[in-house]
């Protein structure tokens, strides 16, 4: 697992945190105590936060952010624009944003209705929100679909990080994202 980092000694080991829990989606709040959410983060620390961009309910799906692709999608449901005071917030004091939709991978939501194209018009959307990287997992239970998403992500400079189990680093599918 550590040989591709080992591999190549022109580069060095920095990983990167994303703090979870400081800012819920869930609650929306006005641009001083958001302000102050953020300076707390910053000031123990932390460099990067991450924002939950969605959660599956079922057959539907609810996001926090502005996607003019899933606002005609009987599938999903808006939650409203929690996601654009937290970029603003968070880019004014330095600080990075992630975007987690683990929620709503094939894994975690079976009744997903996710495509390839469709991924790839919510991926412009995300790109559209400011965020700096966008994180999922179990990407192998639908490859082509989040391959589209790496693709579609990079193409608009996001960073894409896919969380899964390193067992599947043996899965062919895998070999064909690492390149996204």
């Amino acid at each position: 697992l550590f040989l591709p980092l080992m591999a190549n000694t022109q580069q060095s080991y920095n990983p990167k945190y994303w703090f979870e829990g400081g800012i819920n989606q869930r609650s929306k709040s006005d641009d001083a105590s958001l302000m102050a959410k953020v300076d707390s983060v910053a000031a123990k620390g932390w460099h990067r936060v991450m924002f939950w961009g969605a959660e599956n309910n079922g057959t539907s799906m609810t996001y926090y952010f502005k996607s003019q692709f899933l606002e005609k999608q009987d599938w999903a449901v808006f939650g409203g624009d929690r996601l654009s005071p937290v970029v603003r917030a968070a880019h004014k004091k330095g600080l990075k944003v992630m975007m987690n939709l683990e929620g709503v991978n094939p894994f975690s939501w079976p009744e997903n209705k996710w495509t390839e194209e469709n991924i790839r018009a919510v991926a412009a959307d995300i790109a559209a929100t400011g965020v700096d990287a966008v994180f999922e997992e179990c990407f192998e239970v639908k490859p082509g679909v989040f391959i589209s998403l790496a693709r579609e992500l990079k193409s608009r400079g996001i960073e894409y990080i896919s969380g899964t189990d390193p067992m599947l680093l043996r899965e062919a599918s895998f070999a064909a994202l690492w390149p996204e």
